[in-house]
């Protein structure tokens, strides 16, 4: 509820109906509600202020109609451009810019080349830390672990690191229960879909350079994170250590003509 306000008897009397009798005592005592205000502060979420409408509002009057037509147009040019550059970028880096015409804000990048990677990592440690008689957990989920995923979420991170934000990564494997509803692959646009994926908008006000900025420390990020999983998997010797299925990497195969999986990532 927002605006609400939570107000109860403080349980102080005024100095000029001070009596000093017990009555009054336990009268105060009993009208105290304190541990009310208190109670309902902590638990409050504080998500009812009204700066983030005040902003826009303003900014709404500021640009006026005429204004505010401007900034769409203007954003509609923006996603072209960043389509073009994102695509690029992904031929730069073996990955593929999904085909989803219905949203004409978001682009997806699919991040199969650093899910290879992070996989031989991942099994290139747990055959070294096996090998050297210690206990390793893997914190990949099962149902991951069974279409060969990886956790790539630190590319994500990387990227935030480096002043980008607004981007997901997007894993699949996380199952979340919701009011009694379970949902498959939580947090992605579709359950099942087989690549993981990182998405980027085109948002209002923004322009070409912060575009170029982005995608310049994108290929960056990627080609570091890549580079370091696999010289790790490499200077591990997982060839070596096959033989005991504890390296056995799972991979993805890019299918470049999945119109079919596009289609339902769009919905």
């Amino acid at each position: 509820v927002g605006g609400a306000i939570v107000a109860a008897p403080a349980g102080k009397l005024n100095s000029s109906s001070s009596g000093n009798s017990s009555s009054s005592s336990s009268s105060s005592s009993s009208l105290s509600r304190d541990w009310l205000v208190q109670a309902v502060g902590k638990s409050y979420p504080g998500r009812a202020s009204i700066s983030a409408h005040l902003d826009l509002l303003l900014t709404l009057l500021h640009l006026g109609a005429d204004g505010w037509i401007g900034k769409l147009s203007q954003r509609e040019v923006l996603f072209q451009y960043l389509k073009c550059k994102l695509t690029d970028a992904a031929e730069m880096l073996g990955e593929r810019v999904l085909k989803t015409p219905g949203n004409p804000i978001s682009l997806s990048l699919t991040l199969d080349g650093l899910n290879t990677a992070a996989a031989a990592n991942a099994a290139a440690t747990a055959a070294g830390a096996v090998h050297g008689g210690q206990n390793v957990s893997n914190n990949n989920s099962s149902s991951s672990k069974a279409r060969g995923r990886a956790d790539v979420s630190f590319f994500g991170s990387m990227l935030w690191a480096r002043n980008v934000s607004g981007t997901r990564v997007l894993n699949g494997g996380k199952q979340q229960t919701i009011s009694g509803i379970t949902f498959q692959d939580y947090g992605c646009h579709i359950s099942g879909y087989p690549h993981p994926y990182m998405t980027a908008a085109a948002a209002i006000g923004g322009t070409k350079q912060e575009v170029d900025v982005f995608v310049e420390r994108l290929l960056k990020c990627y080609k570091e994170l890549k580079s370091k999983w696999s010289n790790n998997a490499a200077a591990t010797g997982t060839e070596d250590t096959t033989t005991d299925g504890a390296a056995h990497v799972a991979t993805v195969a890019v299918d470049h003509s999945a119109e079919e999986e596009e289609a339902a990532a769009e919905e």
